[in-house]
C-alpha cells in the first residue's frame, strides 16, 4: 500500500504536529507492521478492533486465514504466543499445542523456566503453580529459543 501525494501531505502535517513520545510510538507501530502481509495486517487489526471487521469486504478472508497469519507472525517474532492465540481465536494452550504439533517451538530452554518457576514460587505467584500443574513451560521473561531449534525449524 502506498499513499498518494495528497496522503503524503496530510501525513507530513500530522507527523509535524506530534510530540517526541507520539513519534516514538508511531515509529514502533510502523516497524512492527512494515513487513506484514495484507492478511497479517488485517488479522492483527481486526482482532484488536473487531468493530472494524463488522462490515469489512475481506471479512471472509480474515476468518479463513487468521490462524495462518497468527502462526506466520509468531514465527517471525512479531507477536507472542498469547497474541497469536488471540489472532487465531484459539485457547492459548490449543495454540501452543498446534505450534508444537507443527514443529514450531514456542518454548525457552527448560532450565530458564525452572528458574522462573522458583522465582514465582518464592514470591507466592500463582503463575508458577499453573505452569507447573499444566506442564507448560512458557514464560515471557525467558525469550531464548530451545537450544538447537528455531521457531519454524526442526
Amino acid at each position: 500500500m502506498l499513499l498518494t501525494e495528497a496522503g503524503m501531505a496530510v501525513g507530513k502535517d500530522l507527523w509535524d504536529g506530534l510530540g517526541k513520545t507520539d513519534r516514538f510510538i508511531l515509529t514502533n507501530i510502523k516497524d512492527l507492521m512494515n513487513d506484514m502481509s495484507y492478511i497479517e495486517s488485517i488479522s492483527s487489526i481486526y482482532t484488536s478492533y473487531p468493530r472494524m471487521a463488522e462490515n469489512a469486504a475481506d471479512l471472509g478472508l480474515y476468518k479463513k486465514y487468521r490462524v495462518v497469519a497468527a502462526v506466520s507472525l509468531f514465527i517471525r517474532r512479531k507477536i507472542s504466543v498469547s497474541r497469536g492465540s488471540e489472532i487465531a481465536d484459539m485457547y492459548q494452550g490449543d495454540f501452543t499445542d498446534m505450534l508444537y504439533e507443527n514443529r514450531i517451538y514456542a518454548f525457552a530452554r527448560r532450565e530458564y523456566f525452572q528458574r522462573c518457576i522458583r522465582e514465582f514460587r518464592e514470591t507466592g505467584g500463582r503463575l508458577a503453580r499453573a505452569v507447573e500443574e499444566n506442564g507448560r513451560y512458557e514464560c515471557p521473561r525467558c525469550p531464548e529459543p530451545p537450544r538447537g531449534r528455531r521457531a519454524g525449524g526442526t
